[in-house]
């Protein structure tokens, strides 16, 4: 509904706006700015922002995390104590700006954008990672089994009918690795 008020209220003083342009461009001999180009400037202004709007509904603040814990990172050393380290990784440009909640075992670990990752040390055996979007709620589960060392898993976002759809798959070490070194650590929750 807020949605709608916003986009009423922007076209609503767009079409404002360019009518004063209009009765200005008339006062001083100019040809005013017809009725119909003002609808769809109005419209099309009202349209652009609430797509701009939409993207950035769901984001909240993220950090980035510290260079030297980024560098440390981007090593991928097994951890001494032979725990699982798990990268969660979003390469893809598309959709850049839309934040994707990530969870772990049900706990939120924090949002991802576009060329981004999260590192975590955990237990190796059985997990659940999940994302949500939290524009339309669509959530994404994978249950991984995870081994001493890292793991990687890319999280992908993709052009859909109705607006962006996401998913998550395991990756391996070659594939992974140089993709992330182009992604900026983000600091957890």
């Amino acid at each position: 509904m807020g949605r709608i008020v916003a986009f009423v209220v922007t076209a609503t003083i767009m079409g404002f706006l360019c009518g004063l342009l209009s009765g200005y461009l008339r006062a001083h001999g100019q040809a005013g700015i017809p009725p119909t180009t003002i609808a769809t400037i109005s419209l099309g202004f009202a349209t652009v922002m609430l797509a701009i709007a939409s993207v950035f509904a769901g984001n909240r603040r993220v950090a980035a995390a510290g260079s030297d814990e980024e560098a440390r990172a981007k090593t991928f050393a097994p951890d001494p104590n032979g725990a699982s380290t798990l990268y969660v990784f979003r390469d893809a440009f598309y959709a850049k700006f839309l934040g994707l909640e990530l969870f772990l075992d049900g706990s939120p670990v924090g949002q991802t954008r576009g060329k981004s990752f999260l590192c975590f040390t955990v237990a190796p055996g059985a997990h659940r990672i999940s994302t949500v979007n939290p524009q339309d709620k669509s959530r994404v589960d994978l249950d991984v089994d995870l081994a001493p060392g890292p793991s990687y898993v890319e999280q992908s976002v993709k052009l859909g009918a109705t607006g962006p759809k996401h998913a998550l798959a395991i990756c391996d070490a070659a594939n992974a690795q140089p993709r992330i070194r182009r992604c900026r650590l983000l600091a957890s929750q």
